[in-house]
């Protein structure tokens, strides 16, 4: 006598997203990463706001570091006089 194997067919949970919900929770991680790093790398090594001068200018924020003033006129003239 054949023995007949009769397995169920698979059941499903409901779920035929295919995987939306997984892409738009990577799409939320990188986002979160991408601002961390944007606004959070700036704010944990104490930068200077956007409007300070990139001329060592101490307008605001970052006192700290090396500081290079610039001359208004510099005299770039060659000809020495004898």
């Amino acid at each position: 006598m054949a023995t007949i194997v009769n397995n169920p067919p698979a059941t499903t949970t409901g779920d035929n997203s295919s995987n939306t919900g997984m892409i738009f929770a990577i799409l939320l991680i990188a986002l979160l990463i991408f601002l961390m790093f944007y606004f959070g790398l700036p704010l944990i090594r104490n930068s200077a706001p956007a409007g300070t001068s990139p001329q060592g200018g101490t307008s605001g924020g970052n006192s700290g570091g090396t500081q290079i003033k610039i001359p208004d006129k510099v005299d770039v003239n060659v000809n020495h006089s004898k």
